[in-house]
């Protein structure tokens, strides 16, 4: 990842692309250092395991060396992501959407809103 000015950004919006990454942790912790104080980052990412997804995933993904690999993952699930945010981001407000009660939590989508 190319290095960016500390506390440049209002707002990151990562949908679909940090699962790409080898090293999550360590590009969580530069989009963390880009962003200005009171600013949000929005991550979308696939939170199951869709054989849909992974048919064509497979061909095209980084290999993790992070949990991931440990797991034998392509995907973390919704509280991986939980744990690895809080950790990254210093336990800041992390909310998620959906909520399991939403029809559409079924679909294995889901949306972090990091409050900086």
């Amino acid at each position: 990842m190319e290095k960016l000015g500390k506390e440049t950004f209002d707002i990151v919006i990562a949908v679909g692309v940090l699962n790409n990454s080898g090293k999550l942790n360590t590009v969580l912790r530069e989009i963390y250092n880009t962003v200005k104080k009171d600013s949000l980052i929005l991550i979308a990412e696939p939170v199951k395991e869709p054989p849909e997804m992974l048919v064509s995933q497979v061909f095209m993904m980084t290999k993790p060396t992070d949990i991931r690999l440990e797991k034998n993952r392509t995907f973390l699930n919704r509280l991986e992501w939980l744990d690895l945010l809080k950790d990254t981001f210093d336990k800041k407000q992390i909310l998620t959407y959906p909520k399991n009660t939403h029809a559409l939590y079924e679909f294995g989508q889901q949306l972090f809103v990091v409050k900086i």
